[in-house]
């Protein structure tokens, strides 16, 4: 009988070093578990901040962009503008050439086509356009 008791309490001994155990290995785990579930917070929390950085690159490459188009096609249109606002002085120019003929040679009641008139007039006209500038 001594020797079942003695072998029950060993029976139970390994017991309690089993369950010791058990509980020292489950307290490792979860530290461990622990350690991993932050170490994958952080990288998470990396990843997230990177995913930022670049968003905000991004957005600034394409504000950068637009910027440079907008002022791309405003200068555009502002050779535009110069482009047809010299067309139209030259036709203004061409138009009060062919009216200051045409008024010079009702004046003098003759017609007044050579060219050293034309050329003396078209003269005049840009002599006065560059006063007004």
């Amino acid at each position: 009988m001594l020797k079942m008791l003695e072998r029950r309490q060993a029976i139970i001994r390994e017991g309690v070093e089993s369950a010791e155990q058990a509980k020292r290995d489950l307290a490792e785990a979860t530290a461990r578990a622990e350690q991993l579930i932050a170490e994958a917070r952080r990288q998470g929390q990396e990843v997230i901040e990177r995913a930022e950085i670049a968003a905000q690159r991004e957005a600034d490459r394409i504000q950068e962009e637009a910027l440079a188009r907008t002022a791309q096609f405003e200068q555009q249109q502002i050779e535009r503008i110069r482009q047809e606002a010299a067309r139209a002085r030259a036709e203004i120019s061409r138009l009060v050439v062919n009216l200051s003929i045409g008024a010079a040679g009702k004046v003098i009641g003759k017609s007044v086509d050579n060219n050293d008139n034309r050329r003396l007039v078209e003269e005049f006209v840009s002599a006065t356009q560059i006063k007004d500038e």
